[in-house]
């Protein structure tokens, strides 16, 4: 992966999470705002973040 998209890459990430705590929005709301700002390819990058994050609340739930 080339160097400017990682930096696309870091870019939307830092744009999704501000979105979810510095403005409250939800994740159906945030997702929207990347996809209108960044595209199809962020619009999926914030999707895999979200799964990330559902996939480490299900090990912490099951004490993995």
């Amino acid at each position: 992966m080339s160097n400017l998209q990682n930096n696309h890459l870091i870019e939307v990430e830092q744009h999704f999470w501000d979105l979810l705590n510095d403005y409250g929005k939800t994740n159906d709301q945030a997702l929207k705002i990347i996809k209108q700002k960044h595209g199809s390819l962020g619009h999926d990058h914030a999707l895999s973040l979200i799964q990330e994050q559902e996939d480490e609340e299900q090990r912490y739930r099951k004490g993995v």
